[in-house]
């Protein structure tokens, strides 16, 4: 009986979480739009790793869809990347809290839309990752705009994080 409330509680906020996404959407003045920026490396790293490597990223957002291009070189002893994530919510210099999306993940390579190497263009629904993750309607969003979503870049040298980017509006 427990399990069925449960079950009819989480059914009832994801409805009413539809419900608002979908008035969002439909209304226009809502949802923002911009262009963002990263800089990776390793000084912004809170665990400190000796690396010279750099890497840079362009993200658009418009419409719930975050679009990265990420590119980095000079993994430290020519390593390679074993995962790669956009992470938040955290400030500059700050330890995150969550993994929002996977670039790649040697553990679950093949994956689709994974995308293991140095150059990385992808996609990604926010509004479905709110959902998924059970955030409320537009934390994503507000996140993004708000400077608190980061790219990290890992490798057996520096498994925390061997470069690291905070993702930054643009012009705003």
């Amino acid at each position: 009986l427990l399990v069925n409330a449960i079950s009819a509680v989480k059914h009832e906020k994801k409805v009413v979480r539809t419900r608002e996404l979908k008035k969002r959407n439909n209304s226009v003045n809502t949802r923002r739009s911009g262009t963002f920026i990263s800089i990776l490396n390793a000084a912004q790293n809170p665990t400190p790793c000796d690396s010279d490597a750099l890497g840079n990223g362009i993200f658009t957002y418009k419409d719930g869809m975050l679009c990265a291009t990420v590119s980095y070189q000079g993994l430290k002893d020519g390593d390679v990347e074993n995962r790669s994530h956009i992470h938040g919510p955290a400030a500059i210099g700050e330890n995150y809290s969550d993994i929002i999306a996977t670039f790649y993940n040697r553990n679950t390579a093949g994956t689709e839309g994974e995308l293991p190497g140095t150059n990385k263009n992808i996609c990604y629904n926010l509004d479905e990752i709110n959902e998924a993750k059970d955030y409320e309607v537009g934390t994503l969003e507000e996140f993004l705009f708000d400077g608190l979503l980061l790219v990290n870049i890992h490798s057996d040298f520096c498994d925390k994080g061997e470069i690291r980017g905070q993702i930054l509006p643009m012009g705003m």
